[in-house]
């Protein structure tokens, strides 16, 4: 991976690269539209962020006006970074663009290529396949756009439909966390999975 970065064989080249990138334009799936926040999204957001069931097993606990508020401006910094460590997406339906949730890679530590897939719905757009085309997309976009070398995501234990969505993404399940995140005064574990670069191109 690092020498398909193109002849420099570290960070920088990578760094640049997505640098050039800048924000991102909106990405297109068959039934969503993923886009860079706008500081007026944060009512939106509020709608899912302000619900136990959504933040149940989040390690914040749900969110007042100003705290999301807090949340969308987040987003916008995060926007102007450089490097940008922290990709974060609104996402829409292409039918009305209600905007229903977000998705994202994050991407801390940039000397190892890697990054980390997040999501979350409203809970009125929970199984109905949105996570599945979610992560499918956010794969592409890291390995194709971003040149990572790895993506995983972690989640509850007890977070079952995601369980399941990872699994059916091609992940490989690496194994169990043990009291891992501190999540509504109690610890508990997580699972990850991952799935490599060259995984992925045998896969697509």
């Amino acid at each position: 991976m690092q020498q398909s970065l193109k002849g420099k064989s570290d960070v920088d080249d990578w760094l640049e690269r997505r640098d050039e990138l800048g924000i991102y334009q909106p990405i297109l799936t068959e039934r969503l539209i993923l886009r860079e926040f706008k500081e007026d999204d944060w009512n939106k957001i509020y709608s899912y962020l302000s619900d136990c069931e959504v933040q149940k097993y989040m390690i914040q606990d749900v969110a007042s006006l100003d705290q999301t508020k807090s949340y969308a401006q987040m987003f916008l910094k995060h926007m102007h970074e450089e490097p940008r460590k922290y990709v974060r997406f609104a996402v829409l339906l292409k039918e009305d663009s209600q905007l229903i949730g977000e998705c994202g890679i994050n991407m801390p530590n940039v000397q190892h290529y890697e990054g980390e897939i997040v999501y979350r719905f409203a809970k009125a757009y929970w199984r109905k396949g949105y996570a599945s085309e979610v992560v499918k997309r956010m794969l592409s976009f890291g390995f194709e756009e971003l040149k990572l070398h790895r993506i995983e995501a972690l989640c509850d234990v007890r977070n079952t439909a995601s369980i399941r969505v990872l699994g059916k993404m091609g992940m490989t399940r690496e194994g169990r966390i043990r009291k891992h995140r501190f999540v509504k005064r109690q610890w508990r574990d997580s699972v990850i999975y991952s799935i490599l670069d060259k995984e992925f191109d045998k896969r697509s």
